[in-house]
C-alpha cells in the first residue's frame, strides 16, 4: 500500500436549481442542480502516519475536509483490513473559502480521494458521496464528475439523471463583497 496519496475535485459556479423534489418513492427531498466550474478546484495530498491515529490538516482551518479524511480513513481500513492509521492532509485550491462555490465540498472531496489513494483503494462515486454527506452534512454533488444531476445534497444521491452535460451556455461571474466570505 502506498505511504502517500492524491486527489482532486472541482469546484463549481453556484446553484443553478435549488428547491424540493418528489423523488422516486414519492417522498419530498431538498435537491440541487449545480454548475460546474472546469478546470479549478482543490489538490489534496495524504500521507498516512502508522505510528499514531491521529490526522492533521494543513490549513488547519479546514475542519469539513478534516472530518472527511478521518471518515475515509476508517473505511479505507476495513476495506484494506488493516489497523486503522492517522496521517497528515494537505489541501491546496484554487478558489478562495466562502465565496458560495463549492470549496468546502471540493475540499472534503479531494481529502477523500487522496485518503483513498494512499490505501490504494478507489472508492465509488456513491460512497464518497456517502463520506461527504457525513462530514459537512450537505454535499454538492461534484464527485459525480461532468453529469448533469438533481442531486440530494443532504442524503448525498441522485435524485435524477438530466443526460450527459448541461446545454452550451456562457456564464459571467463576479466576486461581489470585495470577496469577503459569504455564509453559505
Amino acid at each position: 500500500m502506498r505511504a502517500t496519496g492524491t486527489g482532486r475535485a472541482a469546484c463549481h459556479h453556484g446553484e443553478i436549481l435549488q428547491g424540493v423534489f418528489l423523488d422516486e418513492r414519492g417522498r419530498r427531498v431538498a435537491g440541487l442542480v449545480t454548475l460546474p466550474l472546469a478546470g479549478l478546484g482543490t489538490r489534496a495530498e495524504f500521507t498516512r502516519r502508522r505510528d499514531t491515529e491521529d490526522v492533521t490538516v494543513v490549513p488547519a482551518d479546514r475542519t469539513k475536509a478534516l472530518r472527511a479524511a478521518t471518515y475515509a480513513l476508517a473505511e479505507c481500513a476495513t476495506q484494506c483490513q488493516v489497523p486503522l492509521c492517522g496521517g497528515e492532509l494537505r489541501l491546496d485550491g484554487d478558489i478562495p473559502v466562502g465565496l458560495g462555490m463549492g470549496s468546502s465540498s471540493s475540499d472534503v472531496i479531494a481529502a477523500v480521494r487522496a485518503v483513498a489513494d494512499a490505501f490504494g483503494v478507489r472508492l465509488a462515486p456513491d460512497a464518497v458521496a456517502r463520506l461527504a454527506v457525513r462530514a459537512e452534512r450537505a454535499s454538492d454533488p461534484l464527485m459525480l464528475e461532468g453529469r448533469a444531476l438533481l442531486f440530494a445534497q443532504r442524503e448525498g444521491r441522485v435524485l435524477e439523471d438530466l443526460g450527459a452535460a448541461l446545454p452550451p451556455a456562457v456564464v459571467v461571474g463576479c466576486a461581489l463583497g470585495g470577496g469577503r466570505p459569504v455564509d453559505t
